[in-house]
Order: structure tokens, then sequence, then C-alpha cells
């Protein structure tokens, strides 16, 4: 499972349980997004139900390959179903937990995205996590467990995935992905340590949006306020495209922030720009880019809050104030008379 990169130590832990004998009957997996929480997770029902954990070590048995293809009777996953896990499915949970494993020696029963539990799921939920059946458990699968009650945390064993260091994660893009050295490194930097989101950002789209943010960023007195416009409504087309740009800016200000404070070409992120990084970095002083990158900072948590907002509006504030920063405060002036 190639989810699990970097988080050997983890499953260290895991499998040690397991040999002693000693799984908790509740488990709470947090980490980023995409980091292979979910995949350990499953791996982690086969390694409790596999009938020679020993040898069997890629999970090919017929026993994991079943809980893999989620067609094994004592394994299950919750989803959220339109944003939301609610009540039903708990006690529909609840219900399976009143029998016996049928095959497995545990029953498990993985809630992917967990949070999304609403407020009457998760106290029903309680119940079963303070009185839990011999050999059942759950896991709890989730990227934002401050979302969960603390009661539920509580009664959790809790397991944190780490971000994947970029080195080990561009290690593994050029090797089982067949990246190059350079790209398989601009995408792990960028991907935080996950590996789901590093490979979503390989697509012409992703590639194409990087260029155009860059090539604003790098001189954005170059076509005007028509050219900050154009691209603000380009980017505020969704919310995952406003987090992508805003993502690449952070990235570009930090790596021109690195160019002027340590001048070390092997820690930047964009570096099939390392050149233009360096003319650019040139021209802005330490505070500027600083300025610049609380304006993204502000108008990402805009855009990542629940609150309904225009966010072709705080795509064209955010832009602006940037090109003043950058420029002088007569841009757009200057660009009107001209």
């Amino acid at each position: 499972m190639d989810g699990l990169v970097g988080h050997e130590n983890v499953f260290t832990l895991l499998e040690r349980t397991v040999r002693e004998g000693r799984p908790a009957h509740a488990y709470l997996f947090s980490g980023l997004e995409g980091i292979g929480k979910k995949k350990a997770a499953v791996k982690f029902a086969c390694l409790l139900n596999c009938h020679d954990p020993a040898v069997d070590h890629d999970g090919t048995c017929p026993v994991c390959r079943r809980i893999v293809g989620e067609t094994h009777p004592d394994f299950s996953i919750e989803k959220p179903e339109r944003g939301m896990i609610r009540i039903d499915r708990v006690r529909f949970l609840q219900n399976y937990f009143r029998y016996a494993p049928v095959e497995a020696n545990w029953r498990v029963t993985l809630i992917d995205d967990a949070h999304l539990m609403n407020r009457a799921a998760q106290n029903a939920i309680l119940k079963t996590l303070e009185e839990p059946p011999p050999q059942r458990m759950i896991i709890l699968v989730t990227a934002k467990p401050y979302l969960l009650l603390s009661t539920v945390r509580s009664r959790c064993r809790r397991v944190r995935f780490r971000p994947i260091p970029t080195a080990t994660l561009a290690d593994f893009l050029q090797s089982e992905k067949g990246l190059s050295a350079e790209k398989a490194w601009i995408l792990a930097a960028m991907g935080f340590g996950s590996v789901s989101r590093s490979l979503e950002m390989d697509n012409p789209s992703f590639s194409h949006l990087r260029e155009l943010v860059i090539s604003v960023l790098s001189d954005p007195g170059l076509k005007g306020i028509s050219g900050i416009f154009e691209l603000s409504s380009l980017i505020s087309a969704d919310r995952n495209k406003a987090g992508e740009a805003i993502q690449i800016a952070s990235t570009w200000i930090r790596d021109l922030l690195q160019e002027k404070i340590v001048c070390d070409s092997k820690t930047i992120i964009h570096r099939d720009y390392a050149e233009r990084i360096s003319d650019v970095a040139r021209h802005y002083t330490i505070e500027h880019l600083f300025q610049v990158y609380e304006e993204l900072t502000r108008s990402s948590l805009l855009v990542e809050s629940d609150i309904n907002v225009n966010r072709n509006l705080v795509m064209d504030v955010m832009l602006l104030r940037i090109a003043r920063i950058l420029i002088g405060s007569n841009f757009g002036i200057s660009q009107v008379e001209a």
C-alpha cells in the first residue's frame, strides 16, 4: 500500500500491539488530508485478521484481499453522505457490532472523515466507545480531530500521522510513479507531506496555473490591472482552484525569502525557476515579501472558512494589494492613466 510511505514507525507500533495481543477497542487516526491514514487503517484491519501476518507482508492472502475490496463480512467503512454522517449510520454500526465476528478475529468498522459526524451521531457513538463489545474495533479517520467532541477523542487511542518528509516523498514519486527528479521534488514540496495531494497536482491544469501565478508575481506590472483581473477571474472559479493558487503564490514568496535570507538553492521548492527566483528576489525587500505573505494568509483563511464569501472579490483585493506592495502605491493609477 503505497499510501504508507513515510509512516513505517507508526505501523511498527500497531504491529506490536497486535503481536502482543493488546489492541485497543477504538483508535483515532489523525493527520493531513491524503497522508495515508485510511490506507493504514485498512492495513491494520488486515493485520488483525490475517491468518499469517508474519508471512503475508503485502496483504495478498484471501482475507486481506477481501478486506481491501470491502467484501469481508467483518469489515466495513462508513463514509459521509452529502457532507455528513448521521445518527442512523451510527445506529446501523451499533447493530452491526451486536454480532460476533463471522469469520475473522476482529469485527472492524472504519469511519472515514469522522469529523463529519453530526453532534447527535457523536453522542450516540459514545455508548459503543464506553462499553465496547469484545473483539470489535472502531477506527476513526480524520484530518480535523478538533471537530470531534472531546469525550469522543478521549475514548480512543490516538495515532498521529506526521507529514512525510519532502525528500522521502520525492524519492517515492520518482521511483514508484516514474516522475523526473525535479518534478518529483516540486510536487512533494508543494504536497506538504501528502502523497495524494502531490499526485493530484501532477496534471496539465495545475502546471498551467502555476505558470500563470508565478508569471504575475514575478512581474505584476507587466499585464497591468487587466492581467490581475483576468487571473483573479480564473482562480476564483471554485474554492479548490483559489486554494491552489494561494498555495502556489505562498511557496513562490517562500522561495524568494529563502533566496534573500539563506541563499541555498537546495531548499527552494520551484527548482525549475531557480534562475528567475534569483533575479526576482533582488528587486524586493524582505519586508515587502513578508507583507505579501500576510496578504496570502489572510485571503487563504477567508477562502477556506465556512462563511459565504465572494471569492472573486477576495482574489481581486488580494492580487491588487500584492501588486501595490511589490510595485508601489501608484500601481493602478498609472495603468488607468496609460
